[in-house]
């Protein structure tokens, strides 16, 4: 059980350090400026799955979890999944932009400032 838990730390280590975008793209986002706090935070719940999972699966279910809120989720749904795409297999990615944003634009966060 403890080696669980040190595998989950490490996890939550390396994926900390590697969402150094965070800020500067989600404050430019339309999502930022546009959604309520309620879908704000189920969007941002759903990125990070999606940025872990590579992708969001099907099941509603497991998508109100995932969100965050599952009471919320109802009242959120239409307005988050918006801004992902459903693929033909039912499950959901990220639209476009977040997307390309996600897989392309990791930096080494030990790299001296200046450079990318």
């Amino acid at each position: 059980m403890a080696k669980s838990s040190t595998t989950r730390a490490n996890r939550t280590r390396s994926f900390a350090s590697r969402v150094w975008w965070w800020i500067d793209h989600w404050r430019a986002s339309p999502a930022y400026r546009d959604f309520t706090i309620e879908e704000q935070a189920a969007y941002r719940n759903l990125l990070e799955a999606s940025y872990l999972r590579g992708v969001l699966p099907a099941e509603e279910h497991i998508l109100a979890n995932l969100s965050g809120d599952a009471v919320a989720w109802p009242r959120v749904r239409a307005q988050v999944l918006a801004r992902f795409e459903q693929r033909r297999d039912g499950c959901w990615c990220p639209d476009g932009s977040e997307r390309a944003f996600l897989t392309t634009s990791r930096r080494d966060p030990q790299a001296p400032r200046g450079r990318a």
